[in-house]
């Protein structure tokens, strides 16, 4: 079974809009579509929109687990990988980074080797260069409302973006083995 949990380090940091998405590029690349679990299930579904028709499988999860906690992200990687969202401000990528040492200092190489960090620019440019993955500001996506709807009109960068660096993330994960 391949679990990948999205947690944020703060509301509004993107992650149900990157869990959402995720489950848009899952069916575009053709993998078996994980069970969804959210813990806002509400939320999430109205985010995501039309499911996208693909392969099912009863086995692998992807869940939109909420904000970060230590406990949460020790669940997430006892079960297999985090993604550490976090918005793209100056206050958003400390409390990432912070996040990011209470794991190290925890569970060590392994747990790190099992972490993502992606930061999101949902207020607009990133203040500054990041190494983690930054997913650009998108007009389609600010307002709300159903990736569904808007998914084929992305940016060209947010498209770029998904397609290059964080579609090889899901299919390290979701691809039938």
């Amino acid at each position: 079974m391949t679990t990948v949990t999205f947690l944020g380090t703060s509301g509004g940091a993107g992650v149900t809009t990157l869990a959402a998405l995720s489950v848009h590029l899952i069916a575009d690349a053709g993998l078996r579509m994980p069970a969804l679990v959210a813990d806002d299930a509400v939320v999430f579904h109205a985010r995501m929109g039309a499911v996208p028709r693909a392969r099912q499988t009863t086995t692998d999860e992807l869940i939109d687990g909420g904000a970060y906690a230590l406990a949460r992200a020790s669940a997430a990687l006892s079960q297999g990988q985090l993604v550490l969202v976090a918005p793209a401000t100056e206050s958003g990528m400390i409390a990432q980074d912070e996040a990011l040492s209470a794991i190290a200092a925890r569970f060590g190489r392994p747990g790190m080797e099992r972490t993502v960090a992606v930061r999101c620019a949902t207020f607009g440019p990133a203040p500054r260069a990041t190494e983690q993955l930054c997913l650009p500001f998108d007009a389609w996506l600010a307002p709300g409302g159903a990736i569904s709807e808007v998914f084929a009109r992305l940016g060209g960068r947010t498209r770029q973006v998904l397609r290059q660096e964080w579609a090889p993330v899901l299919r390290a994960n979701y691809t039938s083995r």
